[in-house]
């Protein structure tokens, strides 16, 4: 990837995010880059359906995690803010302009947090996520939640079909 399809990809995951945090991960990338480690965007809002078919993979149907190299979240739909636009996921982008998750974590982790993001890396256990970064600022999944109730419950159901 060229840096100028980095960039792109980047602004256009940016721009699905809630506009009362689009700055705060804008100046992430831009500081990322700055410090000589470029990220790309790899994931920015997320549908509830989306949502719910990532939390079912390796999950039975009663949500038991049967093959815990399968599992992708431990967020239903509505539980992630991802669903709310105010999460992304990201990896590191090596000299030759591929994507790659090995890099240093803890910097960029520390750029993040400088920028008012919450890394996710410093999480334990299973909810530990290197590459994860949100802004709960002003917010509540409770609140965000209790607006979505039909659409969360929808997408549940349909995911559950699927």
């Amino acid at each position: 990837m060229t840096p100028e399809l980095i960039e792109r990809r980047n602004r256009e995951r940016i721009a699905t995010l809630d506009p009362a945090v689009q700055a705060k991960f804008s100046d992430f990338v831009v500081n990322a880059l700055a410090a000589g480690k470029p990220i790309l965007i790899t994931d920015a809002k997320r549908g509830f359906f989306e949502q719910e078919l990532l939390y079912k993979c390796g999950r039975d149907k009663n949500g038991n995690v049967v093959k815990k190299s399968e599992i992708k979240t431990n967020a239903r739909a509505g539980m992630s803010w991802h669903n709310f636009g105010r999460a992304v996921d990201c990896c590191f982008v090596d000299p030759t302009g591929n994507p790659t998750w090995e890099g240093p974590w803890d910097a960029l982790g520390e750029i993040g947090e400088a920028c008012g993001l919450e890394w996710a890396g410093r999480w334990t256990g299973s909810l530990r996520e290197q590459d994860h970064f949100q802004d709960r600022e002003g917010a509540t999944l409770i609140d965000l939640c209790s607006a979505h109730v039909d659409e969360i419950n929808e997408a549940r159901a349909a995911a559950a079909k699927a």
